[in-house]
């Protein structure tokens, strides 16, 4: 079994994206309730960045990481959509400035 996710980030930071990912795909494997014995030999193949400009011409970094599982679990849920997805505030990965 595979898991996907992705994590964007304003800078290129390879081990934030590293980081995000990882944080993503354990988020992941709670909600599904992956045993721990099927994690084990699992490996994340990390790709990118992709480089993304949004509308007001910001440049952000798209990563994306797969996770290979061995194993039957269930299969992607209804709540796995990407709109409860953490953002990348919600992970703390963006710089915070005082003022």
């Amino acid at each position: 079994m595979e898991v996907s996710a992705t994590a964007m980030l304003p800078h290129h930071d390879a081990d934030r994206a590293r980081n995000a990912l990882r944080a993503r795909l354990h988020d992941i494997v709670e909600r599904r309730q992956i045993p721990p014995a099927e994690l084990e030999g699992a490996t994340m193949l990390v790709a990118g960045p992709t480089v993304v400009t949004d509308a007001a011409g910001r440049t952000w970094y798209e990563w994306a990481a797969t996770l290979r599982i061995r194993g039957d679990s269930p299969g992607p849920r209804a709540d796995d959509d990407a709109g409860s997805r953490p953002t990348v505030d919600d992970l703390g990965l963006l710089p915070r400035h005082a003022g």
